[in-house]
C-alpha cells in the first residue's frame, strides 16, 4: 500500500485528484495490476503533474485504469478511502515509510538510500505467497547475493535489481 499525508509538498500544487487515486489504487488493484500500474501514475503525478496525463503517459491500459477512476467517482467511497489513508498515514514516523505486510523497512535517507531491503521484502513475500511471475527485479542473483552478505546471510537469496541497476547501487553506495 501507498499512504499519503494530508497536503502535498511545499511550494507544489498537486492534482485534487492524486490523494483519491493512491486511496483507490490501495483499495481496488490489489493483484489484478502485476505491472503497478497505479502506482506508477501515482509516482508520475507526484509532485506536480495531473493523474491524467499520468495515465497516458505511463501507459496504463483502460481495463487497469477503469476500476480505479470507478472508484474515484463514487464521492463518498473516495473520501473515505483517502480520509482512511491520511489517517494510516499520521502514524508513521518518518518519510518514505515502507512497510512489506508487518515488515517495517529502513529509513532509507538513513542508509545511503538503498531499496535493496524494500525490494528484497517484496520478492519474499511475493514468493512465499506462490505468485508464478516474478518481476526481473527479484531475480538478479548477483545483487541478492550481495544483499545477503550485508545483512548477514548466507548470500543464497533471491531478488532483487536488475543488473545494471545493481551497478548503480553499488557505486552509490561506495560514493
Amino acid at each position: 500500500k501507498v499512504h499519503f499525508s494530508e497536503g502535498s509538498h511545499p511550494g507544489i500544487t498537486s492534482d485534487p485528484e492524486l490523494h483519491p487515486w493512491v486511496a483507490c489504487g490501495n483499495n481496488v488493484t490489489g493483484t489484478s495490476d502485476p505491472s503497478y500500474y497505479w502506482y506508477q501514475v501515482a509516482a508520475c503525478a507526484n509532485p506536480g503533474k495531473k493523474v491524467a496525463s499520468c495515465i497516458a503517459e505511463v501507459g496504463m491500459p483502460e481495463d487497469k485504469s477503469k476500476p480505479v477512476n470507478a472508484c474515484m467517482a463514487d464521492g463518498p467511497l473516495s473520501a473515505q478511502l483517502v480520509a482512511t489513508m491520511h489517517q494510516e498515514a499520521s502514524t508513521y514516523k518518518f518519510f518514505p515509510w515502507a512497510s512489506v505486510g508487518a515488515e517495517v523497512i529502513p529509513e532509507p535517507d538513513l542508509h545511503g538510500d538503498n531499496i535493496a531491503p524494500l525490494i528484497s521484502a517484496v520478492c519474499k513475500q511475493a514468493a512465499d505467497a506462490g505468485t508464478s511471475k516474478l518481476p526481473e527485479a527479484c531475480h538478479a542473483e548477483r545483487f541478492s547475493a550481495q544483499h545477503e552478505r550485508q545483512q548477514g546471510g548466507s548470500g543464497s537469496g533471491k531478488l532483487l535489481l536488475s543488473s545494471s541497476r545493481a551497478g548503480m547501487q553499488r557505486s552509490r553506495a561506495s560514493a
